[in-house]
């Protein structure tokens, strides 16, 4: 039986596109896509028969990174390959703390997409043409259960989500009561729920945590 494969782009021509190639060059799997990742989540469930999800990096609707992480929380084990022309500052921490299982670049050539898909298939990490025998982010999934650990998207209000911009834009807590016209405290007080809710304890993770999510 051949296994099913979905693709997830906004822009409609590239969707296309990148299905007939899949479709030319892998016969033993059937193609499905989506430019709607947020559409495609309200329907994904634990039990899908999808075996690997290839989404772009950069949606209007959504992160790449926020959308692997959203996969993760409802159905565990469905790996994600991450595929983007933009590559910068996208490292292999910021890729496997997603939920993501790897990234293709756009401007290699078709056989690492190829390679990259079976790796994840697999249950292998890809990043980049290089294929590891380490588990990909399902077997760091099932380690979290076994902790007892859940993912939970973080809630934010507008308030803090500017706070946390401006912290990623290097600004100091008395910049930010400046800039914001709020007392200092309150900045201390916005940062603390940041923390918690990303799950770091200093600044400079906060912001690389923000950015998995798709925050900033």
């Amino acid at each position: 039986m051949n296994k099913k494969v979905l693709l997830v782009d906004d822009h409609q021509m590239v969707l296309d596109g990148l299905a007939n190639l899949i479709v030319s060059e892998m016969p033993d799997i059937d193609i499905k896509t989506s430019a709607d990742p947020i559409e495609f989540l309200e329907t994904l469930t634990p039990n899908s028969d999808i075996a690997l999800v290839v989404t772009d990096l950069f949606m209007l609707k959504m992160n790449g990174l926020a959308f692997a992480s959203a996969i993760r929380d409802r159905a565990s084990d469905l790996p994600v390959l991450l595929l983007s022309g933009v590559e910068e500052d996208l490292t292999e921490e910021a890729i496997l703390s997603s939920g993501a299982s790897g990234f293709v670049s756009k401007k290699v050539g078709h056989k690492a997409l190829f390679e990259g898909m079976r790796a994840a298939m697999d249950g292998k990490t890809y990043i980049n043409g290089k294929v590891s025998e380490r588990p990909s982010a399902s077997a760091v999934r099932s380690l979290e259960r076994a902790n007892g650990e859940s993912f939970r998207y973080p809630k934010l209000s507008e308030r803090q989500v500017e706070v946390l911009k401006l912290i990623a834009a290097g600004e100091s807590n008395r910049d930010i009561s400046d800039q914001l016209m709020i007392s200092e405290n309150t900045v201390k007080s916005h940062i603390k729920i940041l923390f918690s809710e990303l799950g770091v304890n200093k600044r400079a993770a906060c912001v690389r945590q923000a950015r998995v999510f798709g925050l900033i």
